[in-house]
């Protein structure tokens, strides 16, 4: 190796034997970097040896060979935010969930000599978030790849054990939990949702995922906070009953686990989608297992997503069908029965009791009468 402002060198050689000859010493001009000089010996019956010599002249700023200008990227990614990666692509755009704030950008330069620095790949806010990966090639070439992380502000959807946790980087409106198979939530958990003043979705799910209803629990206008009995089935022992006091109309029964109280303003969500187009109108019906009736309890519900929504301040068993069955009370009709027949029972009272005044008073009179004759 030599300096740079070596331009040339001087080889000289000597042979062991007189009577071999040598060729390729003397004078030599450099050029930069690799300088291949091949010192030939031939001996005397002709066998020939070669001798290289690699003289390497240094650049001006001293390099021993020309560096590398691959500024490229061999690979790219990010945990849990797809895209596909082309080395010649600089431009990407992936989505993350609402409780990530912060990527793990991996990164590998497709050179060793290279190096890879990532920026703004933490504290992430809610939308479009740019994280910049700069590759600088080992002759200071720089090539920048740019990701668009969009941090949703959509409700994410987490394990029940993981909510407490989970709220305290929700930035979203809602966020939404999938119920055990206890089916219990705890009054625990609504006390935080209506502290965090978001709004709780419990949903549960089949084997594949479907749901097949979720709660609504607003923690803006919660109150009443208790224990929630979760557990929803749609088959029951009453299904004889109901389908003669339906006359067998179509429809779904809702047997709820008990909850003689709910919190106010809880809402449930039943998936009818299979059955009932959207815009399709249903009826609840409250099953009274004491009077052996149906009374209508809410009327003209509309679907909408699939689901149709139900405001309830206590569970138990329901009717829930697009048919208005004939001869149905609503709560409101056994109101006014009772209170006319109150009504009417008070007014033949007091019939009753202004004839028998009305008796004594004639009697009276009559034995007056009778005395003074």
């Amino acid at each position: 190796n030599v300096e740079h402002g070596v331009s040339s060198i001087t080889v000289g050689a000597s042979v062991e034997d007189g009577k071999a000859s040598v060729t390729g010493t003397g004078a030599r001009n450099l050029q930069v970097y690799s300088n291949s000089i091949p010192v030939r010996v031939t001996a005397e019956n002709g066998a020939v040896r070669v001798y290289n010599i690699n003289v390497v002249r240094k650049d001006e700023d001293g390099n021993l060979a020309p560096l590398s200008k691959n500024n490229n990227l061999e690979s790219l990614s990010i945990d849990g935010c797809e895209f596909d990666f082309s080395a010649d692509k600089l431009d990407y755009e992936c989505e993350v969930g609402n409780l990530i704030d912060k990527v793990d950008v991996k990164a590998v330069a497709a050179d060793s000599t290279a190096t890879v620095k990532v920026s703004n790949s933490d504290n992430l806010v809610v939308g479009p978030n740019e994280i910049s990966v700069v590759v600088t090639s080992e002759s200071k070439d720089e090539k920048i790849y740019k990701i668009n992380v969009v941090r949703s502000n959509d409700a994410p959807t987490v394990d029940m054990e993981d909510l407490e946790e989970s709220l305290k980087n929700l930035t979203a409106d809602g966020i939404t939990v999938i119920a055990d198979e206890k089916g219990i939530l705890k009054k625990s958990v609504l006390e935080t949702i209506k502290t965090s003043k978001k709004i709780l979705y419990v949903k549960k799910v089949d084997k594949e995922g479907k749901t097949i209803y979720q709660w609504k629990f607003d923690g803006a206008k919660i109150d009443n906070i208790q224990d929630v009995n979760l557990n929803l089935k749609f088959d029951a022992k009453i299904g004889a009953n109901i389908d003669k006091l339906s006359n067998y109309a179509k429809g779904l029964i809702l047997s709820f686990g008990s909850n003689p109280t709910l919190p106010t303003n809880t809402e449930v969500g039943i998936y009818v989608g299979d059955e009932y187009e959207d815009t399709s109108l249903l009826n609840l019906y409250f099953y009274d297992s004491e009077l052996e009736e149906l009374l209508l309890e809410q009327k003209e519900l509309e679907v909408n997503d699939g689901f149709v929504w139900l405001k309830l301040d206590h569970t138990s068993e329901y009717f829930l069908t697009p048919s208005t069955i004939q001869d149905v009370k609503t709560p409101f009709d056994y109101w006014m029965i009772s209170t006319i027949s109150l009504a009417v029972l008070s007014l033949i009272m007091i019939v009753i009791t202004l004839l028998q005044r009305k008796k004594l008073t004639a009697y009276k009179n009559r034995v007056s009468n009778y005395t003074s004759v």
